[in-house]
């Protein structure tokens, strides 16, 4: 199983399907497995069958709180939030010291217009963060989307501060403050992100350089986010 799941980290995903199906077979009744499985389907889009795993742990386990932790994901990739949001609460009646759960209700949450609930439940993911990223991202970046970047800055700038290396936290990072006109910051902040060669820091990048007056390197940007496009297509 933790085989599998470091497999799957590597997205080498019939590997780590592989070693789910190895793990069933060693134990018809280890709940894990069947998490496994189910997180290997859903990183395929087989929702049906993801579900029907995640099931099968929650039987086998009532009280193991990554298969509905993991469903819940699984539902919100697929668009159902509503069951989501019932999954995450199962998880929280179970451990209501995660924030990884928390993160996750918030973001079901604000998919449906739930946005007081959302708030909360960003903040508390925040409030059990202790170091982690992911949280603040969560938080700041929906600050934004609710038209408060002033209360979204700091949040970001923790979320830099504890991940300098994550491509998405440079990213909302960089939106915000080219929304506030801090181009140069905007600017500072993304350009280590360009290592990545993902479209949307190319189609940024090039939108704040063409703001700073910086014409020829806006349009190396439109160039490059080109290119990315172009090899997405192909692909």
């Amino acid at each position: 199983m933790y085989l599998g799941g470091a497999l799957l980290n590597l997205n080498q995903i019939q590997d780590a399907f592989d070693e789910a199906l190895h793990a069933i077979a060693l134990d018809g009744r280890y709940a894990k497995g069947y998490i496994l499985a189910g997180r290997v389907c859903a990183a395929r889009e087989q929702w049906e069958p993801a579900q029907e795993f995640f099931a099968k742990a929650q039987k086998l386990d009532p009280r193991d709180l990554d298969a509905r932790y993991f469903s819940g994901r699984a539902y919100y990739d697929a668009n159902r939030f509503e069951p989501a949001i019932e999954a995450f609460e199962q998880a929280l009646r179970l451990d209501a010291d995660q924030a990884r759960i928390y993160e996750n209700l918030g973001l079901a949450q604000d998919a449906l217009g739930k946005f007081g609930a959302a708030e909360k439940s960003l903040r508390k993911a925040v409030d059990l963060a202790r170091g982690t990223w992911r949280p603040y991202l969560a938080y700041g970046a929906f600050l934004f989307r609710q038209d408060r970047a002033a209360e979204g800055l700091p949040v970001l700038q923790q979320a830099l501060a504890i991940a300098p290396g994550v491509v998405d936290v440079r990213f909302e990072l960089a939106r915000l403050l080219y929304h506030q006109n801090s181009l140069a910051e905007a600017a500072k902040t993304l350009e280590p992100a360009l290592a990545s060669n993902e479209c949307r820091v190319h189609n940024l990048m090039a939108r704040i350089y063409s703001a700073q007056g910086e014409t020829s390197r806006a349009e190396a940007e439109v160039k490059a986010m080109e290119r990315c496009q172009a090899g997405a297509a192909h692909q």
